[in-house]
């Protein structure tokens, strides 16, 4: 008998001898409860300097835990009907949001008590060398990432902000009242928010706090409506859209610009010689800092058409008209008709120059930037053209185009097709396949080789 034979004789008695352990095991049921007490890792956290771990563990039906384990595996402590869980920047804190039990709510459901009579969340700011702080009646907070500073809303009907340190040195604790929005900067300790003011402190409009030096300052003043608030990722630079009147934002919002904590400055607004005719800032588009916060992109679009509201509903014509042959299927439409109607075209504000340079249009309408909107090249592409089509057979196409990111007292963006090929991509290939095409015909083009297209 060889050797190969022998271990297979080998391996049926070892499975042999363990039939009765493995058919009593299996006499065992799982019963309902069983599987809704089955708990599972829903979330986990290491601390910057890797000596604490956090996980939460959740079960299928009821309240979260989460454990708290040094690095050797000790558990340190364990939080309940837990919700978020954050480390602070430093290591030294452990911020755990809890909500009420399971249990409690659906009984309190139950007897239909009233949404303002129900229990609120509370945050535990746990010290890891010891101590805890609990804020009850927690409405929302955000915690900074690269500070120990911790900013909140407490109940429902009161809307006053506190800002404090982790270490609860409630005497550099800041208050602001009738707060609507707020949030810390990436890498900072800057806080914005916007504040509805009162008679007696403070002035309507978006406010920012420094944390380390307690500067409080009045970016720009107003009791209009404050859209998309943004900071670049070291919080010198703070953007924002503006309008000041409610009924007319979809029409008149402007691009308003911070540097260093000063006040605001208006950058762009309806109007614009760098946007085609009829068109403004949209209040959907995307606004963002590049990498580097020398540029800053925002969305315009065509004026909005509004309803007539001198008109009854009932009165008002509807009619649908479409055909055959349309490039998008009047069903498809119909379905994105939300999505489009918020449809907006990226344009980009050079700051240390001053100039804006319309990008993407109706024409070109997806724009892929590079390096974090540092590159000194974008990419456009379009499906329109081949929308018919590709609603059958599937496909994509694109168009490579250079972006002039630089026109010397121009204050319009120009473009020049690369290649007037069109390059397809069946709907099947990978973005992150169509990615790499792209960066390679970039590359060539760069370089001054051939482009060779199949």
């Amino acid at each position: 008998m060889d050797m190969k034979h022998v271990k297979y004789l080998a391996l049926v008695l070892c499975i042999g001898n363990l039939s009765p352990v493995m058919a009593q095991t299996a006499s065992k049921s799982l019963t309902v409860d069983n599987l809704v007490a089955w708990q599972r890792i829903s979330g986990q956290a290491i601390s910057d300097n890797g000596k604490w771990v956090a996980c939460k563990m959740e079960p299928w039906e009821g309240d979260a835990v989460v454990n708290l384990y040094d690095a050797q595996g000790k558990e340190l402590a364990t939080f309940p009907r837990a919700d978020r869980f954050l480390f602070s920047a430093s290591s030294d804190y452990l911020v755990v949001s809890q909500k009420p039990g399971k249990m409690i709510v659906d009984s309190l459901k139950i007897k239909k008590t009233k949404k303002e009579k129900m229990p609120m969340d509370a945050l535990v700011i746990y010290s890891l060398s010891g101590g805890r702080e609990v804020i009850d009646s927690l409405k929302t907070f955000r915690l900074a990432e690269k500070a120990d500073w911790v900013a909140f809303q407490k109940g429902r009907k009161d809307s006053t902000l506190y800002v404090q340190p982790l270490n609860a040195n409630l005497s550099t604790r800041y208050e602001a009242p009738a707060v609507k929005a707020f949030n810390f900067a990436e890498k900072s300790g800057m806080l914005y928010y916007i504040t509805a003011g009162d008679k007696a402190e403070e002035k309507p409009g978006l406010y920012l706090l420094n944390t380390e030096t307690g500067v409080k300052t009045l970016i720009k003043e107003g009791d209009g409506v404050f859209k998309q608030v943004t900071f670049d990722e070291d919080g010198a630079n703070l953007a924002f859209l503006y309008c000041a009147q409610k009924d007319s934002c979809y029409k008149a919002m402007s691009l308003w610009l911070s540097q260093q904590g000063a006040p605001a400055t208006e950058v762009a607004a309806r109007g614009n010689r760098a946007f085609p005719k009829g068109w403004v800032i949209s209040e959907h588009g995307k606004l963002q800092f590049s990498k580097s916060a020398s540029r800053l992109f925002f969305g315009t679009s065509p004026e909005p058409r509004q309803k007539d509201t001198l008109q009854l509903a009932e009165n008002r014509p509807n009619v649908q008209v479409w055909s055959w042959d349309e490039p998008v299927q009047y069903t498809v439409q119909d379905y994105n008709k939300e999505k489009e109607l918020k449809r907006s075209y990226q344009a980009v504000y050079h700051i240390n120059g001053g100039r804006i340079c319309q990008l993407a249009d109706e024409e070109l309408s997806q724009i892929l930037l590079g390096d974090e909107g540092d590159a000194p090249l974008a990419l456009l592409s379009t499906s329109r053209p081949y929308s018919l089509s590709s609603m059958w057979k599937g496909g994509h196409a694109v168009i490579i185009t250079q972006c002039l990111w630089k026109m010397a007292a121009v204050n319009y963006w120009h473009r020049r097709i690369m290649a007037d090929t069109v390059f397809h991509h069946k709907a099947s290939m990978r973005i992150g396949m169509l990615k790499q095409t792209v960066v390679g015909i970039l590359f060539l083009w760069q370089t001054g080789k051939k482009i060779a297209v199949d």
